[in-house]
């Protein structure tokens, strides 16, 4: 084999890239019926190709007259390579780009047996057929020509991986913290709008399921600690990486873990009554089980007919909902239980229950109950589009609201009620947006905000999709 200078190498590093990111990214997107960008990096390349082919051609340099040989040596310096490139990925960024878990003779998901056979045949194609090929082609380019393309994709590849780096920190920042609200509604935003890769998925399904054993682990202190809206936050979470909430992980007895179980169905018996922190408790444990319409179970504590009574127990005289019985109609807490309410319109079913006003026995319909909501949130609504929470106008006020129209099939774009002098809801949140795409909680703070809010943007994130949904028929 012809002994090459280093440009030449640096050409034959960058064409495998690019081939490997070719071979797998349309290998992925025919098998997902749809376009995949595989890799570490935006561009079309795929660095760890580009090395395994390198570091062969090196290896294989001595003896590249015996086929036998060139396909033990491939075979062993790609598994290696893959190997401590997938240690190296885990270690650094906590994410696998690869998993082999599920594969016979795999060794902690980076290699397995059918890969490392397979990397040996490809070993001795790339030597015997597309090496001639490619060294033909390198030769052939114009030794000007080739010096400013390495040139110009080193400096395209440096640039990518610098980029492609600092959102793997990020993203590793991010699964540090799974568990936690910013995290996982952040996780859950990302799921919904499909901008999480299938491999940020599942590593925050990993990190997270560490998370709720650690809960499981130390139920009293736990119980102290959180809320049961915490657990459902969780269980939501899980639903939208793809994950399993009815068997996710282990307790110290080792069972498995049904987070839709012990937070709705039995939660008196495993984490108390959800009424007990308000009523954000009822609020979001009917919002998990609807999630993926899980099936009731016979002798549930909780059904969603009890759910749903509570709530319409608890609307207020202006047809608002509060916290508590004593607290004014808010506009996050109405548009979360019209949220919640909303598999159950344009039935005829009427539900009983104690009304916590009057304190008289009162029956109605989820219509009924809010159309009120809907009129008083609509009388919360600021002149500038935006909502008001206690006289303050703010964006999670304003993303709850969109996410209640949107989840009854109302356009906040179009919906007369929700148009203030000409401006929408949609108007209204870009008064909260700033220049770097940072979202500001408020914009009656006795301090103008500068910095965006962490709450505020994943709140708000989740309302645009929410919005972005309706429009395209989803749910």
């Amino acid at each position: 084999m012809y002994s090459y200078t280093f440009r030449q190498w640096l050409s034959f590093f960058y064409l495998y890239c690019i081939f490997g990111w070719c071979f797998e990214s349309a290998y992925v997107s025919l098998k997902q019926l749809l376009p995949v960008n595989r890799g570490f990096l935006k561009g079309p390349w795929l660095p760890l190709y580009g090395s395994g082919a390198v570091l062969v051609l090196l290896i294989t340099m001595p003896f590249d007259q015996h086929p036998v040989a060139v396909y033990l040596a491939g075979l062993i310096g790609a598994t290696l390579l893959e190997l401590v490139t997938g240690e190296a990925m885990v270690r650094l960024f906590k994410v696998r780009y690869w998993d082999y878990s599920n594969q016979h003779f795999q060794y902690k998901g980076h290699i397995c047996l059918s890969s490392s056979i397979v990397w040996g045949f490809f070993s001795v194609m790339m030597v015997y057929v597309v090496q001639p090929q490619v060294e033909r082609f390198v030769f052939w380019l114009n030794s000007e020509f080739v010096s400013v393309m390495t040139f110009l994709i080193t400096v395209c590849m440096v640039y990518d991986f610098a980029g492609a780096f600092r959102k793997a920190m990020d993203l590793r920042n991010l699964l540090d913290q799974a568990g936690s609200a910013g995290s996982d509604w952040f996780a859950f935003d990302a799921a919904r709008m499909g901008s999480a890769t299938e491999e940020q998925r599942a590593a925050y399904l990993a990190r997270l399921q560490d998370a709720v054993e650690a809960v499981y682990a130390n139920k009293e202190d736990s119980m102290m600690r959180l809320r049961i809206s915490d657990i459902h936050r969780m269980a939501l979470t899980v639903i939208a990486c793809g994950g399993d909430p009815e068997n996710f992980g282990t307790d110290p007895d080792g069972n498995p873990i049904n987070l839709i179980h012990d937070t709705v169905w039995n939660s008196n018996s495993c984490w108390g009554d959800p009424g007990d922190q308000g009523i954000n408790g009822y609020i979001w444990a009917l919002l998990t089980i609807d999630a993926k319409n899980y099936q009731e179970p016979e002798g549930a504590e909780w059904t969603r007919e009890k759910l749903v009574s509570e709530l319409l127990s608890r609307q207020l005289a202006d047809g608002g909902f509060g916290l508590i019985k004593t607290d004014p109609s808010d506009v996050d807490l109405t548009s979360m239980v019209l949220t919640a309410l909303a598999p159950y319109r344009g039935q005829d079913k009427t539900y009983t229950y104690t009304g916590i006003i009057s304190g008289q026995e009162e029956t109605s319909t989820v219509d009924a109950v809010a159309e009120k909501a809907f009129a008083r949130l609509s009388e919360l609504q600021a002149d500038d589009g935006s909502m008001l929470t206690y006289d303050e106008r703010t964006s999670e006020s304003t993303a709850w609201a969109m996410i209640a129209l949107a989840s009854w099939g109302r356009d906040p774009e179009q919906d007369g009620a929700f148009i203030k002098n000409g401006k929408t809801l949609i108007d209204g949140m870009q008064a909260f947006c700033l220049a770097d795409g940072g979202i500001i909680h408020s914009l009656d703070s006795d301090e103008k905000e500068t910095e965006g809010n962490n709450m505020a943007g994943y709140q708000t994130l989740y309302g645009l999709e929410a919005v972005r949904r309706l429009w395209e028929g989803q749910t």
